[in-house]
């Protein structure tokens, strides 16, 4: 069986037109403001730019079907990144 897999940086930029267009709002139903939105924004950019320069592909797996072995893989995937983005900011941000 195939595990699903999700491009991250697709689904990131769809929230973003969703929260601009105001299908997206907070709990109590007031909409996001500008400020935030522009902060998803810069966000998405410097996503692109370290997936861009590291080549390194962002995606999302269906967690709730991951066998155990398979749920260790993405703890490690996500710490890689966790420590290659951290390193992009630091040195070339």
């Amino acid at each position: 069986m195939a595990i699903k897999e999700y491009q991250f940086l697709a689904l990131f930029e769809q929230m973003i037109k969703e929260t601009a267009k105001g299908k997206r709002t907070k709990r109590n139903g007031e909409l996001v403001k500008p400020q935030t939105i522009s902060n998803y924004q810069n966000t998405y950019k410097l996503l692109v730019d370290f997936s861009a320069l590291y080549t390194f592909p962002l995606r999302i797996r269906d967690y709730q079907r991951l066998t155990s072995r398979e749920r260790v893989s993405e703890a490690s995937y996500w710490k890689k990144f966790y420590t290659k983005f951290t390193h992009y900011l630091f040195n070339h941000r």
